[in-house]
């Protein structure tokens, strides 16, 4: 998923388009290509103790052999900010860590975390 979004939406932005461009932005294009998988059902924001979810996906009742769920944190780091990298691995895996604690979701079976961390407009990492 990431691959595609990197290769096919991410790089024909112009660097115009990158103005003001954050997260948020990330997030929608994310979700428009979730929206339509049949495995997992994407939630946006999903609000938990400690915090919100900025994408939490949910297996399907129609496949409930599907193994995991995920928690997923998404980051978009500036290609001239890259020195901010490792304070932002640090605090994305802390908040990752507070939610899965939430009340909603500690102990939940097949519960995975994931950090999505964008650096400019062609470069991505997933930690888990």
């Amino acid at each position: 998923l990431l691959d595609y979004v990197s290769k096919n939406i991410f790089s024909k932005l112009s660097n115009r388009d990158l103005m003001r461009f954050g997260e948020k932005y990330i997030k929608v294009m994310l979700l428009s290509v979730l929206f339509q998988s049949k495995i997992y059902l994407p939630f946006s924001e999903r609000e938990v103790e400690g915090g919100y979810i900025n994408i939490f996906l949910e297996r399907s009742s129609h496949l409930p052999d599907i193994p995991y769920e995920w928690i997923i944190e998404l980051k978009y780091v500036k290609e001239s900010d890259t020195d901010r990298l490792p304070e932002i691995r640090k605090a994305s895996a802390a908040q990752l860590e507070r939610y899965a604690a939430s009340p909603q979701l500690a102990g939940k079976p097949g519960l995975r975390k994931a950090v999505w961390l964008f650096i400019g407009k062609t470069k991505y990492e997933i930690i888990e």
